[in-house]
């Protein structure tokens, strides 16, 4: 088992499926994650980089990114899944929730939350 504090001992970028790009900073000494999320999809800018925090722990990790004006929160939680740093991968599950549409109707605020799952690969940034 690879630990996640130990991939992220340097700062390193990471790509989904989707062609969505981030990059942890420096582990914290308590496993704290920071860095930046560009998204692929669902905003008017792609490029943006918008904060990542988060945290790390043995081989697990949970980070959230906040869309701003372009949409909601996102929480991602999961495995790093290779023990071969060079090839890397960090399987996740997600949440994107939505502020509501109409607040006097609660009902609806599951309509505004989003799950799926991502893989992100370890990139060599060039």
């Amino acid at each position: 088992m690879t630990e996640i504090n130990a991939v992220l001992k340097v700062n390193t970028y990471w790509l989904n499926e989707l062609g969505s790009k981030m990059h942890f900073n420096l582990a914290g000494p308590n496993g704290e994650i920071t860095g930046w999320y560009e998204t692929a999809v669902g905003v008017k800018n792609p490029k943006k980089r918008y904060p990542l925090v988060g945290w790390g722990k043995g081989d697990i990790i949970s980070f959230t990114v906040n869309f701003e004006d372009d949409g909601g929160l996102t929480v991602w939680a999961g495995h790093l899944q290779s023990v071969d740093q060079s090839q890397a991968e960090i399987k996740t599950l997600w949440y994107l929730a939505e502020e509501g549409k109409n607040p006097e109707d609660p009902s609806q605020d599951w309509s505004q939350t989003l799950a799926g799952a991502d893989t992100f690969k370890l990139i060599i940034e060039t």
